[in-house]
C-alpha cells in the first residue's frame, strides 16, 4: 500500500499497483463502489487504475490519475468514479468541505466544487506551488506551501493570503487543526480559520506531520509516533487509554511507520513494508477501522488490503 486518505466516517488507500480501496460510511457513495452499503473492510474500487494520489473530504473522495485527469465521487458527485473536465493535467489532489484542488507539475493549482454551480474549475493566483492541503472542517479552506518554503491560504476562489511564518518544509491539515513542520524538525499548529501557529512542546526530530480530527500526529526520525490532543474518550490514540493526551505520546508497538493519517473516529499508520494498521472507534454505521468489524480498537490492528 503506497498511500491512504481518511475522512470523517470512510477511509481510501492507494495500491501499489494503482488501484485503490476504500471502506466505512457510505451514505452518499464516497465508498465508490457504485452501492450506497456501508463497508467494513477495504473494497476495490472498479474501473479505477493509475491512481497517483488519493484525497478524502467530508463525504467525497477525488482521485488523480496517470496521466493526471481527475476522478471525483460521492457527496455533490456519483456514487462511482467521475470524471472532472477541464481541470489540466493534475500531479495531485486534495479536498476540503465542498471542493477540491488539484497541483500541477508546473507548480499552478486549479479547484473545482462539489455542487454543480462549483463544478467548472478555477485557477488560484499563485504559483510555484510544491504542495496545497484542505482544511476538512466545516469551511471549505486550503493552505499551499511554495517552493521557498513560504505558506498561502485561501477560500473558494479568492486570492491567496500569505501566513507569516519560518519556511516550512511539510503541511497538514485535518478538521480542527493545520500543522506545519519546519527544516529543524519542530512543529506548529493553528485553526485554520485564525492561522497563527503556535509551536508543540516536547516534540523534535519530526519527518512527517499529519493533522486530524480532534488531534494531531507526528512521525519521527526513529519512525515511531507521538499523537497529542483531545480524545472525546472513545480511545483514538492507540495505547489502550482514553481521555485527552496534552503532550505528544507514543503509540506503544508501533514502529518502522511511514505514513500516519489520525481521523475523526480513527486513524491508520502505513508501515515501510506496505502494510497498513488502524485503531479506533465505530460510528454510528460502523466499519471506520478496516478490520471486518464494527468494535472499537483501543491499539493497532492489521487491515488486510
Amino acid at each position: 500500500m503506497e498511500e491512504l486518505s481518511i475522512a470523517k466516517f470512510h477511509t481510501c488507500a492507494r495500491l501499489r499497483d494503482g488501484g485503490l480501496k476504500c471502506w466505512g460510511s457510505n451514505y452518499n457513495g464516497q465508498v465508490g463502489d457504485g452501492t450506497r452499503t456501508h463497508r467494513s473492510s477495504p473494497t476495490l474500487i472498479p474501473g479505477l487504475c493509475g491512481v497517483t494520489s488519493v484525497a478524502t473530504g467530508g463525504e467525497s473522495t477525488c482521485v488523480s490519475l496517470e496521466p493526471g485527469a481527475v476522478r471525483c465521487w460521492g457527496l455533490g458527485f456519483a456514487d462511482t468514479p467521475t470524471g472532472i473536465p477541464r481541470t489540466g493535467k493534475v500531479v495531485r489532489v486534495t479536498m476540503s468541505q465542498g471542493e477540491a484542488c488539484g497541483l500541477h507539475a508546473d507548480g499552478s493549482v486549479t479547484c473545482w466544487g462539489e455542487s454543480e454551480q462549483r463544478r467548472s474549475p478555477w485557477t488560484i493566483a499563485i504559483s510555484d506551488v510544491t504542495q496545497v492541503v484542505g482544511s476538512k472542517g466545516n469551511v471549505s479552506r486550503f493552505f499551499a506551501r511554495t517552493k521557498d518554503g513560504s505558506v498561502w491560504h485561501w477560500l473558494g476562489d479568492a486570492s491567496p493570503a500569505r501566513v507569516p511564518m519560518a519556511p516550512v518544509r511539510q503541511l497538514s491539515c485535518g478538521i480542527e487543526t493545520c500543522c506545519a513542520l519546519f527544516d529543524d524538525g519542530s512543529v506548529a499548529c493553528w485553526v485554520p480559520e485564525n492561522p497563527m501557529p503556535k509551536p508543540i512542546p516536547g516534540l523534535s526530530d519530526v519527518v512527517q506531520v499529519s493533522a486530524g480530527g480532534a488531534r494531531d500526529c507526528a512521525i519521527l526520525a526513529d519512525r515511531t509516533v507521538r499523537c497529542w490532543g483531545p480524545d472525546r474518550n472513545i480511545g483514538t490514540f492507540g495505547d489502550g487509554t482514553t481521555g485527552p493526551h496534552p503532550d505528544p505520546s507514543p503509540i506503544p508497538g508501533l514502529t518502522d511507520v511511514r505514513q500516519i493519517d489520525p481521523g475523526n473516529f480513527n486513524a491508520c499508520a502505513v508501515l515501510e513494508d506496505g502494510t497498513v494498521k488502524c485503531w479506533g472507534s465505530p460510528t454510528s454505521s460502523g466499519g471506520v477501522l478496516g478490520d471486518g468489524t464494527t468494535g472499537t480498537r483501543m491499539t493497532p490492528v492489521d487491515v488486510v488490503m
